[in-house]
């Protein structure tokens, strides 16, 4: 029963010490770890979704110049 309790914990928590536990633990890390480097790469697209969207609006006003509106 002891190496049971070391292995797998007392409770479904990952707060105890067991085997179990501390390899929940890492996993809700780099779970988080995870999410933020997500995170960071869709505001990254986002902010260059918008640039491509400006950009497509500079040229279309310049197109509208050059052709005179039409």
């Amino acid at each position: 029963m002891k190496s049971i309790r070391t292995r797998a914990g007392l409770d479904e928590t990952a707060n105890d010490d067991s085997d179990l536990g501390v390899l929940m633990r890492e996993l809700q890390t780099k779970m988080s770890n995870f999410k933020k480097m997500m995170d960071s790469f869709e505001n990254k697209l986002y902010k260059k979704y918008d640039a491509m969207e400006v950009a497509l609006s500079r040229l279309g006003v310049q197109m509208n110049y050059i052709t005179g509106g039409q």
